[in-house]
């Protein structure tokens, strides 16, 4: 490819931050200014589209981005709902679960007093999983059991 020289006028600073630029990469300033140029040009960014075209553009872009939000939020959504039904029927499984093997065990139902103890259990243990859980999501420490 045939190349051409051009001249540019920059004040002395800037002259010497583009020299010490090129120094620290072990390349020339034109070298060094080359590539941004290149590509500022092939991305289309000098003298093309009016600003109105390039509102444009904007406003389309912010569109795609708003439905792509909307699309995850909906996704989210979703994915919680089936979650929390999904956590509902492993409650009533378990709750069915104590009384079916309490009945194989004892040949007799669980009184309401046993049930209640039986729920509490499962509660403090559904809590301490779901902090284990957002901690592990949210990347927090997690403490270790004492072991004395």
């Amino acid at each position: 490819m045939k190349t051409g020289t051009i001249t540019i006028r920059l004040p002395e600073e800037k002259i010497e931050r583009l020299k010490e630029l090129a120094k620290k990469q072990n390349i020339s300033v034109t070298e060094l200014l080359r590539e941004p140029i290149t590509t500022w040009l092939d991305l289309g960014a000098i003298g093309q589209g009016s600003d109105g075209e390039v509102l444009e553009r904007l406003e389309k872009l912010d569109a795609n981005i708003q439905g792509a939000l909307m699309a995850h939020a909906d996704l989210g959504v979703n994915i919680l709902k089936a979650a929390l039904g999904a956590r509902l029927y492993a409650c009533k499984a378990a709750e069915n679960g104590d009384e079916v093997v309490s009945f194989m065990a004892r040949e007799k139902a669980l009184t309401a007093q046993e049930r209640k103890k039986y729920k509490s259990q499962r509660e403090k243990e559904i809590e301490k999983v779901s902090e284990q859980l957002l901690a592990l999501i949210l990347g927090v420490p997690q403490q270790q059991p004492d072991q004395g």
